[in-house]
């Protein structure tokens, strides 16, 4: 029973170590929005305080929710506000926002990572990625009227002749 113990205590603190790897926190737009091409997209976001040094942003969009199909990278090296340190009082993440265009070749369905970059004064890289949000494009509402009535009616078809 003892070893239960030592093995679970073992995993929450695998667990919160984990956690605390992973980058920065889209809040903004929601997962699942719908972005059109060439949309001017406001990125709200909290990232991680690792510390004094020189903080920067890469954001890229993504084919795949795997993050290995690149689509574009549409800013890279912003800047943002150092973390900090020392004092009495240290936030743990920071919060932050940018403003991007959205690239012209989204898919349907596409997904967004922001990347944050930090040299900290003992000369330690530390890059960190977000989790990829997935995002869609809602390229049917931008098909002409008569291909719209074409897929209905060919769901339609497709759908009755599955009954017979």
């Amino acid at each position: 029973m003892a070893h239960l113990q030592y093995i679970l205590v073992l995993l929450g603190m695998m667990l919160a170590i984990t956690q605390a790897q992973v980058g920065p926190t889209i809040y903004s737009p929601a997962e699942n929005s719908t972005i059109a091409p060439n949309q001017k997209l406001n990125i709200n976001f909290s990232y991680q305080n690792l510390g004094t040094g020189t903080y920067t942003l890469d954001v890229s969009f993504w084919q795949d929710p795997s993050a290995s199909q690149l689509i574009a990278t549409v800013l890279t090296g912003s800047s943002l506000p150092s973390g900090s340190s020392s004092g009495t009082t240290i936030a743990f993440s920071m919060n932050g926002s940018v403003s991007v265009t959205a690239p012209s070749s989204l898919n349907e369905t596409f997904y967004m990572t922001l990347t944050e970059h930090v040299s900290t004064q003992g000369n330690q890289n530390v890059s960190v990625k977000s989790m990829p949000m997935m995002l869609h494009s809602g390229a049917m509402a931008h098909l002409p009227t008569s291909l719209s009535a074409l897929l209905l009616i060919s769901l339609a078809v497709v759908g009755l002749s599955s009954l017979f």
